[in-house]
């Protein structure tokens, strides 16, 4: 360890020196702070595994041929940043979610992600103190993310981390993770190979200093999946047996045991769907594998809003999906996600007046909101993909 960096971490500005329960003074991207400080340590690393790319994505064909809502619209030309793994040196991580701090306790914004928050307004500077920091040797890889307690966070931000270490070819000797026992997630470690005894489970008072801190970045914003993770997620979790063509299958996936977003007419909707062969699916008590297998073989998806539609990245190409979404949230991330499979993808708009376009639908609580389906229009959007008994 050179002597600038010593100082590094001593900090000669008392006003910012670096004590156990100190938070971040400031942030700044990992790459900007590995460019700066790279000389002061030979372990001191950035290796790129995927170049920033532009996602480009067809829009959905809507049947009656109006224009497609501006949310679609938006996005569909969206950046994907740079995906890599850093190795710094001393590096800090605290939280559930894997807050991570430089030695010289800087919030590195970019692996510090809180659902797409402003760094300027990031949680981490509205703590007056950090838990007590817990010293590990060897090399500590961070898998934790925000979000992670929800399934397609950690489909989609969570578990593709631990591709960027494989493909890193880092040596890791302890993982961070936040994940619950005896679930999905525990099941979809095992397959990834993550020993159980190099885990680190993360609770709200962890804050972890490590030898060598391995920084896998975050994926992609919400919305902005790159393919490559998709191609992860397929070639991990998918059987290796194709589905059989004669025995696809047609799914409605509902959110009546969800905390929202459900389907205030769904008794009627059902009178129709179950009439033409649908399965009506709660995937809150079905495990992981079950999912993938349904999923992989269905004909036709008919699905409100949900984190369960990540599962959609499991289906065969030419799977056909209708997504049910609420007027005060129109989210169209999904349709991204088939955009790279590729799936025929359509959505409907539930009934009701939509916010204006300043009203934020997290803060406001919209996200959540329940809302009715036109039924006659959902035939309408599915009569061209099955016949109708």
């Amino acid at each position: 360890m050179s002597k600038g960096f010593v100082k590094l971490m001593e900090n000669e500005d008392s006003t910012h020196q670096i004590n156990r329960l100190s938070v971040p003074h400031g942030h700044v991207t990992t790459k900007e702070w590995v460019y700066k400080h790279s000389e002061l340590h030979d372990q001191i690393q950035y290796i790129r595994v995927f170049p920033e790319h532009k996602i480009q994505r067809p829009l959905p064909k809507l049947k009656d041929g109006s224009v497609n809502h501006g949310a679609f619209l938006d996005q569909q030309t969206v950046e994907s940043p740079e995906a890599f793994v850093a190795v710094i040196p001393q590096g800090r991580v605290w939280g559930t979610v894997g807050f991570v701090a430089s030695p010289d306790n800087m919030l590195l914004s970019d692996v510090s992600n809180w659902f797409n928050t402003p760094a300027d307004g990031h949680p981490a500077f509205a703590k007056s103190s950090l838990p007590t920091v817990c010293d590990f040797e060897g090399s500590v890889a961070v898998l934790s993310t925000a979000g992670w307690w929800n399934y397609y966070h950690w489909l989609f931000d969570t578990l593709p981390r631990y591709e960027l270490l494989r493909k890193s070819h880092i040596e890791v000797d302890r993982f961070v993770v936040s994940f619950f026992p005896d679930s999905y997630q525990t099941d979809t470690l095992k397959i990834l190979g993550v020993p159980e005894v190099k885990m680190i489970r993360c609770t709200e008072m962890s804050h972890i200093r490590a030898e060598r801190l391995v920084i896998p970045s975050l994926p992609g914003f919400m919305g902005r999946i790159p393919a490559w993770v998709c191609e992860f997620l397929r070639r991990t979790f998918l059987p290796s047996e194709k589905p059989k063509e004669n025995g696809r299958l047609r799914l409605y996936i509902s959110r009546a045991k969800a905390a929202g977003r459900k389907i205030i007419n769904e008794s009627k909707l059902l009178d129709f769907l179950l009439q033409q062969n649908f399965q009506l699916l709660y995937l809150e008590e079905i495990g992981i594998h079950e999912q993938v297998r349904l999923f992989s073989n269905a004909e036709v998806i008919v699905a409100p809003h949900g984190a369960g539609l990540a599962n959609l990245v499991f289906c065969t190409p030419g799977t056909k999906v209708l997504e049910l979404l609420g007027p005060q949230y129109i989210n169209p991330m999904f349709w991204g996600l088939c955009s790279h499979i590729p799936l025929e993808y359509r959505y409907l708009i539930g009934e009701g007046e939509q916010d204006a376009a300043e009203v934020n639908a997290f803060s406001s609580g919209n996200y959540l909101a329940n809302f009715a389906v036109d039924v006659e229009k959902v035939e309408s959007q599915l009569k061209d993909w099955i016949s109708f008994k």
